[in-house]
């Protein structure tokens, strides 16, 4: 990593995710996804601060891929308010550019005021944290208030959707997706495996990925146990459970972390892949990346019946009921993996690619320019409306001796031109987020002055002429005529 701030990219707007993921430990979702978001915005990283012997500040690092990632330290006697120190990071680089916060972990959203007016809040929640192991105190209150105050959630998994989709009308179903040319590079002959795999004894039953209270080691144990020949191949960083208590056997084998960089390689020495899940709390809701990797690779995939993986790719991956339906699918997983079923998975991940069409939403060019074009247009159709002159300028500029108590009674105040800076400096992910604006323009006004007055009718005028077939549901009452 080298030090530095982040490209300047003069009218985007600044992305700050909050994370609890080291983004040098394992590459994953935030990676995916932010390193995308940072060829088009300016996107920095707060990480959990490291507690060892400098006094208060900030590590702040330019990643591959032009992210920023600010990592808090002090010294663990030391009490100091980091939380500053980024908001001031964040505060010199953003200048006047629209703001877009993206939490991972909800507990981030306690700070300050990460939650208030003028942003856009992003909770994009990748597992139920909730119910990991030494989850911090205070998790479940945090994201009851990030969940009211989001404009939008991203969930990893079906199953995290049906938890989540109840507690905030915008939340959309996003499941993790494959980087398919890496991981497809585990069928060229020529890619080497590494020596650590080669010198195993076959065939090489393996799991890749963080080993922790979500693996079963009691199934582990007796597949270990239970296979004559070959090896079990453990790879991944060791969290959360005590290496001491793993399971040992003379063929299971712990080979440690790896690169990303790495996985292709030993992808292609594994001849059966393995998500052993435990069935848990911590499971229930997970819906593991792994799985379209392992797809990429052609390899015949053994896993226990988690959800997600059974309803999302039961026809491909063999799934097991129980521990002895377990050890019967690896023992007879080479003979009935067949190259249609290969070709399936291949064909599903590569469908499934963070470059995908459904992935273009977020990032991609064309499909921004589709929705920025899509704003646009009927942003100009209101703005051309006669009665759309009371929201063309900010309140404190149309009636400047109203601001104040205007001001005071609407906390989160939204305008045309406002809506148009923002357009402008594609700060609308969706068209959703733009609509949403525009709604509350509307709302304040209602909110602000009397029902029956000639703001309010006018506001309600434009709302049905321009907005009601944008949403599917708006609450609210019959229309009067418009004033003229």
């Amino acid at each position: 990593m080298s030090r530095g701030f982040a490209a300047s990219k003069t009218n985007a707007p600044v992305l700050i995710c909050h994370c609890h993921l080291r983004w040098d430990w394992v590459f994953q979702r935030p990676q995916h996804l932010l390193s995308r978001l940072a060829k088009h915005w300016t996107v920095i990283v707060e990480e959990e601060p490291i507690f060892d012997d400098r006094p208060p500040g900030l590590d702040i690092l330019t990643v591959p891929g032009g992210v920023v990632v600010l990592r808090p330290h002090r010294r663990p006697d030391q009490d100091h308010d980091l939380g500053r120190l980024v908001e001031d990071y964040v505060a010199l680089v953003r200048g006047r550019r629209p703001l877009v916060r993206w939490f991972y972990s909800p507990i981030f959203a306690l700070y300050g005021d990460r939650l208030g007016p003028d942003l856009v809040v992003v909770y994009d929640c990748m597992d139920e944290l909730s119910s990991f192991a030494a989850a911090p105190a205070g998790l479940k209150e945090a994201e009851d208030r990030l969940l009211e105050r989001a404009d939008v959630v991203f969930t990893g998994g079906r199953s995290l959707y049906e938890a989540k989709r109840g507690r905030n009308p915008e939340v959309h179903c996003f499941p993790s997706a494959v980087e398919f040319d890496h991981f497809a590079r585990s069928t060229d002959p020529h890619l080497p495996t590494p020596r650590d795999l080669a010198e195993l004894p076959r065939p090489i039953l393996g799991y890749y990925g963080v080993i922790d209270e979500r693996l079963d080691y009691e199934l582990i144990a007796r597949l270990a146990e239970a296979q004559g020949e070959g090896s079990i191949v453990l790879v991944g960083p060791t969290i959360k459970v005590d290496p001491a208590g793993l399971p040992r056997h003379p063929n299971l084998h712990y080979l440690g972390q790896k690169s990303y960089a790495e996985l292709p390689g030993y992808l292609k020495g594994f001849d059966v892949c393995l998500m052993p899940w435990a069935l848990n709390d911590a499971t229930r809701t997970i819906s593991p990346t792994k799985t379209l990797e392992y797809m990429a690779g052609a390899k015949p995939i053994v896993s226990t019946a988690v959800q997600d993986v059974v309803r999302d790719h039961g026809d491909i991956v063999l799934v097991a009921g129980d521990t002895p339906h377990f050890l019967e699918l690896v023992r007879t997983a080479l003979d009935g993996f067949d190259s249609s079923r290969a070709e399936a998975g291949r064909r599903r991940a590569k469908e499934m690619g963070w470059d995908a069409t459904h992935y273009r939403t977020l990032c991609a060019k064309d499909s921004q320019a589709r929705i920025y074009q899509q704003n646009k247009e009927l942003l100009i159709a209101i703005k051309e409306d006669p009665d759309s002159w009371p929201f063309r300028q900010p309140v404190s500029e149309l009636f400047p001796s109203e601001a104040a108590k205007y001001l005071q009674q609407v906390k989160d105040p939204i305008d045309l031109r406002t809506i148009e800076q923002r357009l402008d400096a594609h700060f609308y992910l969706t068209h959703e987020m733009f609509v949403a604006d525009l709604l509350r323009m509307v709302e304040n006004c209602l909110d602000y002055n009397p029902k029956d007055s000639d703001y309010s009718n006018i506001a309600i005028g434009l709302r049905d002429r321009y907005l009601r077939k944008e949403v599917t549901e708006v609450d609210v009452p019959a229309s009067p005529p418009a004033a003229k």
